[in-house]
């Protein structure tokens, strides 16, 4: 795939089960086999269907409401914002005991329908909402939410804080692709030229090799799930930025010392970055 692909909130190939209401946001076709995803919405007092079992991984990045998963012989609650590890093979189950609406959005890794000969080192899991490392980087806070040293280097996920007229210069990766699902407020994504305006739930690929940036111009804090892959965009941003403390993650403004380290860095990791002309 090249260029970039816009998924807005409503949009992707749609699919019902037991309940469930599911939209894929990218296939095997978009991420060359590495990985699809989908956000389910989960109905209220939806309860635990059959037991499931996937030969991926999958990952579920709870959006809004709370989900019970069974995995193997463990229960796991996950609140808005918590993000469940199911290994492949694992028999799970999921439900909403509640009275209001789930949603979530799920990764597969490999994409449905890809095989994998690499072995899982992954456990059942759930991350709290709001854990993670966290580091700023060009006046934003980023939340590493699992890295590639947890997913074989397949991808990373992260949790993107972007302050009102927060974003990084544009920039070109050459390694690996990186999406946005929009999880609150807006952003403007320029993705080789093209500008456009992505709400609450839009989903925005932009490919290895296409220059492109991020803008928040609203009023309003905005908040990302970000994914790249393959894995190791992680270390630059560890590198290039500055970890902040979990308590109080405090963006750090920009200053040219940050952005000329920012750049020096960058081409230790295959990417290029266009600062504004001084």
């Amino acid at each position: 795939m090249d260029g970039t692909k816009i998924v807005l909130k409503d949009q992707g190939e749609k699919l019902s089960w037991q309940g469930c209401a599911q939209l894929s946001k990218a296939t095997g076709g978009d991420t060359e086999g590495r990985l699809s995803v989908s956000r389910i919405a989960v109905a209220s007092n939806f309860p635990f269907p059959p037991v499931i079992q996937h030969a991926e991984d999958r990952f579920f990045y709870v959006v809004e409401g709370l989900l019970n998963f069974t995995a193997g012989d463990q229960a796991l609650r996950a609140a808005t914002g918590a993000l469940v590890t199911i290994p492949r093979g694992t028999p799970y189950t999921l439900a909403n005991t509640g009275k209001a609406a789930a949603a979530v959005v799920m990764l597969s890794t490999p994409a449905e329908g890809s095989t994998s000969t690499t072995a899982t080192t992954l456990q059942p899991h759930v991350l709290r909402p709001g854990a993670g490392k966290k580091v700023s980087v060009a006046g934003d806070v980023y939340t590493l939410k699992i890295g590639g040293g947890q997913t074989s280097n397949a991808f990373a996920m992260f949790e993107f804080h972007v302050p009102t007229g927060g974003g990084p210069p544009p920039h070109i990766h050459s390694r690996e692709d990186e999406a946005f699902y929009i999880l609150e407020g807006e952003l403007r994504l320029d993705v080789d030229g093209q500008s456009i305006i992505a709400p609450q739930g839009s989903f925005v690929i932009a490919c290895k090799g296409s220059k492109h940036f991020f803008r928040n111009d609203a009023a309003a804090p905005a908040r990302t799930l970000t994914l790249v892959w393959p894995a190791g965009f992680e270390n630059f941003l560890f590198e290039a930025g500055q970890e902040v403390d979990e308590r109080d993650p405090a963006a750090i403004p920009m200053t040219p010392e940050a952005l000329h380290k920012m750049v020096e860095v960058a081409s230790k990791y295959g990417i290029q970055i266009f600062p504004p002309a001084s």
